[in-house]
């Protein structure tokens, strides 16, 4: 395994956090969202609920942890309610609807 320990350049940093904003920014709209439930509902054909759920917790864990602190505010928002939606995608997965 190779990890880059460099400095990015500030073409480099301004180009990462332009990513991160682009992605955040799409991750909440309705269209993304859609694919996600989807992509989790394709699991049901193998993974019990709690694996399902667990795999989505997964994903956010990393997902967070690789927003860059560079980040600006408002793809940090964007970030914070994505998350909120997948975790509580995740919770529906676990919990009985009533």
């Amino acid at each position: 395994m190779h990890i880059d320990a460099s400095t990015p350049t500030p073409a480099q940093l301004a180009e990462a956090i332009a990513q991160q904003a682009l992605a955040a920014r799409h991750a909440v709209q309705a269209e993304a969202k859609a694919e996600s439930a989807r992509q989790v509902a394709s699991l049901s054909a193998w993974a019990s609920k709690g694996q399902q759920a667990e795999h989505i917790r997964g994903l956010v864990a990393i997902t967070m942890a690789h927003l860059s602190e560079h980040a600006t505010p408002s793809t940090r928002e964007n970030a914070a309610q994505w998350q909120t939606w997948a975790l509580g995608l995740a919770d529906g997965i676990e919990v009985p609807a009533k």
